[in-house]
């Protein structure tokens, strides 16, 4: 039998794996208020178990237990394929150096000794699930770029030169728009979904654009960039606010209002002969963005590039 304490189902799941259930007690006391599914086993044994059916976003895991000690349960967990990427963090009484490089050499992304702080250790779990929730939101929409039309990163810097150069060349004008979400849920079991949504979303956006030339591109997991070549700083900006129509309408976290969806919309344009390079190009529509983010969100913040243009002076 194992013990388990759920109380707000839009949380991350954590496995706690201790032999003395006071200790358990002790951390169902402090986490009630935290978002997060407790879930406790009394074994190592146990704790294999449960790690491999509820797929957790961190385990919790003492040392000292009889049977299988914390150091061989870890060792377990990293040896399993199906449990390695589960980040684990010990919270144990044995506190000397040679325990804690060993916890550590075997994979733990944490080690923190009894007695503990509360806050503190609230704090050092929160930056792990925020690790391993963007890790697995980046994994998830890497198979899905692999899969797909939507650019990347690279693809979108090397589309940025190549037009860039087109553009100089005909002295044409060459925009970019910058968009950010805002923070998606904190469910790292809700990754994959995500993810989908977010491919959803990109497909969207780009049926909007009608040429060839055109290319949206997911550069983090709440950015999109959306490059126009021979495109004005008018049409760019109306472009802008269809996909922001788009986003507004689109579900990307059950849990957040549709004028919810959008920090902000950073647009640029530019004739590239009036700039000295491309990177120029792109941090103008950072700095949009930036704009856009501080006047609140929703909020689409256009910037025109000229000759004698600094940004400064573009807010």
């Amino acid at each position: 039998m194992h013990l388990q304490a759920s109380y707000k189902q839009r949380g991350s799941t954590i496995l706690a794996i201790d032999d003395v259930p006071s200790n358990l007690d002790v951390l169902v006391a402090h986490l009630h208020e935290e978002e997060v599914d407790l879930i406790v086993a009394l074994s190592g044994e146990e704790g294999l178990e449960l790690a491999q059916t509820t797929n957790p976003d961190l385990i919790l895991l003492d040392v000292m237990m009889p049977g299988m000690n914390g150091f061989e349960t870890c060792e377990k967990l990293k040896a399993n394929p199906s449990t390695a990427d589960i980040p684990i963090l010990f919270l144990t009484a044995k506190d000397d150096e040679q325990d804690i490089e060993k916890g550590l050499a075997l994979g733990a992304v944490d080690y923190i000794a009894k007695p503990f702080s509360i806050p503190i250790l609230k704090a050092r779990m929160q930056n792990h699930l925020n690790f391993k929730r963007s890790n697995d939101l980046l994994n998830h929409l890497s198979l899905l770029e692999a899969k797909s039309n939507i650019a990347n990163a690279d693809r979108l810097e090397w589309s940025i030169q190549r037009e860039w150069l087109r553009a100089r060349r005909h002295k044409q004008p060459l925009s970019i728009i910058l968009i950010e979400l805002l923070t998606l849920t904190a469910n790292n079991q809700a990754a994959a979904q995500q993810a989908y949504q977010l491919a959803s979303l990109a497909d969207k956006l780009a049926a909007v654009l009608k040429r060839p030339c055109d290319l949206v591109a997911h550069i983090t997991p709440a950015k999109f960039a959306v490059l126009l070549p021979e495109t004005d700083f008018e049409h760019a900006g109306t472009l802008a606010q269809q996909l922001q129509q788009i986003i507004l309408h689109t579900a990307l976290d059950a849990h957040a209002t549709d004028s919810n969806n959008i920090t902000g919309l950073g647009v640029v344009t530019s004739i590239p002969s009036n700039l000295a390079d491309f990177p120029l190009l792109m941090e103008s529509a950072r700095f949009a963005l930036l704009v856009a983010k501080n006047k609140g969100a929703n909020t689409i913040t256009k910037l025109e590039i000229g000759q004698t243009t600094h940004l400064n002076e573009c807010i």
